[in-house]
């Protein structure tokens, strides 16, 4: 019997040109459901006529819900995805459709970022790129959505030189609790923007923020916001009136002039049926246009906003991953805000962070944790117990704190604040000659926090400090550690109210020494005063 696979003998299954993996072609025999294309008199294979058989035998034979044909003898292979074939039972699960492109860039005018963008879309960045280089109007879409992402970046940097970062404090391996940490210099930069506005807006805009409560007076009583500010649409007007002046070209057309030009109530009673007539045109027109707006806003609401619940299985899918169909992909979840839209992405809070006793002042109007404090850039060890306590920041923070207090809340207790003016001279075992350094403490005896600013000059790197209990050119105890990493650290430890409440009541009593590698004992010091 001949092989089937012989050329010199004749077939009854055609051989595949490629082979299967490392099977020759000549040595292919082929499977009992493949489907492959005729061969024509040169003796090649007729992929045209193939391909048109197999769309034809898709249409009238569909594949059922497992990929398969019904029919034992059907064993055409499936097309490519995305293929083109006409009738093909499976569209490409990716395609990037105008509803896409719409979700595309829409989510990339919010957060300016192409891979949260082509998330939402339920397309590769690829898919993106690759359109945007082939299509100018795709990729001039792109810039206008990255100019508008621009007003998005900047209430990013607001929140954060506003509210803060929320940074995790971390003891022993556990997170104990957290700390808002803000700069200076963002809230300055944040400033400057804010003063560019102000100068680049126009004297209506000024006007506007003058009469400020009549705008949400009127907003609150129901009206829209161009006519809340008395603002012109352009566009509107020019539609209104357009319809006004065919109300009363087609008027004109259907009641011609009085015949008599001195019949006063005739002139009289045309002109006011011209009027009304013009004037129930603009208002069809102004229902007209605000239905065409509240249309298109509930269209991209439901574009663009409103996720799809899928009950069955229990989970949240968008329009776009629903817009292809089952078994086409799999099903993409659009996040409701950008990742920079929140400030706690980078660090996320604890499970259960431990409360921190330390007193808080109220939220402020913008909703955001502000406390009245040095900066912090460190967590600490205490000497006593292992509470490490929220660090306050900025001098900017505690003045937005004071004037949010005063204005909204009652009297937070504020703590005393001690000082100190470090020498080597006042270490009574001789400390370093050259060194030199300050210390501010902020104490409260009700929370027991401790939180202090420390600078060294002129000394070697600092190893350790601690406050000691001793008058002045007296050696003594130390009662509390505070462990540098440089000549200038600043941070809050935890003490026991009772000891506070001692340094307080005499802190002439209680001195503070840093200790460097050169001098073991100490290198300058300086006794507690309060200022």
């Amino acid at each position: 019997m001949p092989h089937a696979a012989d050329p010199h003998q004749p077939s009854t299954i055609a051989t595949s040109s490629f082979g299967r993996g490392w099977i020759p072609a000549g040595r292919d025999i082929g499977l009992p459901d493949d489907d492959f294309p005729p061969f024509n008199a040169n003796g090649q294979a007729d992929w045209a006529g193939w391909v048109s058989h197999v769309a034809k035998r898709s249409a009238a034979e569909p594949l059922s819900d497992s990929g398969q044909r019904p029919s034992a003898s059907a064993g055409a292979p499936l097309p490519f995805a995305g293929s083109g074939i006409e009738g093909s039972a499976l569209p490409h699960p990716n395609a990037f459709t105008p509803v896409r492109i719409a979700r595309f860039l829409e989510s990339l005018s919010r957060c300016g970022q192409v891979r949260n963008a082509a998330r939402v879309a339920g397309v590769s960045q690829q898919t993106a790129y690759v359109r945007r280089r082939r299509d100018p109007a795709f990729a001039a879409g792109w810039d206008a959505a990255l100019i508008l992402a621009r007003e998005a970046a900047e209430q990013v940097l607001a929140e954060r030189a506003l509210c803060g970062i929320t940074e995790t404090i971390w003891f022993r391996g556990e997170a104990v609790g957290e700390r808002q940490r803000f700069d200076g210099r963002l809230l300055l930069a944040h400033l400057a923007r804010l003063d560019a506005r102000v100068a680049a807006a126009p004297g209506a805009v000024h006007h506007l923020a003058e009469d400020f409560d009549a705008m949400l007076v009127a907003l609150a009583g129901g009206e829209e916001p161009a006519e809340a500010v008395d603002w012109p649409d352009p566009a509107r007007d020019d539609h209104v009136e357009a319809r006004a002046d065919a109300a009363a070209s087609a008027f004109d057309h259907a009641h011609p002039e009085p015949e008599d030009p001195l019949d006063d109530a005739a002139w009289d009673a045309w002109q006011s049926a011209r009027a009304a007539a013009s004037d129930a045109a603009r208002l069809a027109a102004q229902a007209e246009w605000r239905a065409a707006a509240q249309g298109r806003d509930a269209s991209l609401a439901t574009l663009l906003d409103a996720p799809l619940e899928r009950k069955a299985a229990g989970t949240v899918v968008t329009a776009a991953a629903a817009e292809v169909g089952p078994g086409s992909g799999p099903q993409l979840q659009r996040q409701a805000e950008c990742p920079q839209d929140s400030v706690n992405t980078v660090n996320p809070a604890p499970a259960a962070p431990v409360p921190i006793a330390r007193g808080q002042f109220p939220p402020s109007p913008h909703g955001c944790r502000l406390a009245a404090a040095p900066e912090s850039r460190h967590a600490f060890r205490p000497l006593k117990g292992d509470k490490i306590m929220r660090r306050a920041t900025s001098t900017v923070a505690i003045a937005a704190a004071l004037a949010a207090t005063a204005l909204a809340s009652p009297a937070v207790a504020k703590p005393v604040t001690l000082t100190a003016s470090l020498a080597g001279a006042a270490e009574t075992g001789g400390g370093d000659a050259d060194g030199v350094g300050g210390f501010k403490v902020e104490a409260d005896d009700d929370s027991g926090d401790f939180c202090f600013t420390l600078w060294a000059e002129k000394i070697a790197a600092p190893t350790m400090a601690h406050v000691h209990e001793g008058a002045a050119g007296a050696d003594g105890k130390p009662v509390a550690t505070i462990e540098v990493t440089g000549k200038d650290s600043d941070a809050c430890v935890a003490m026991e109210p009772e000891l506070i409440k001692k340094i307080l009541a005499a802190p002439g009593d209680y001195y503070v020494n840093v200790h460097t590698g050169d001098f073991p004992k100490g290198a300058i010091r300086g006794q507690l005063q309060k200022p």
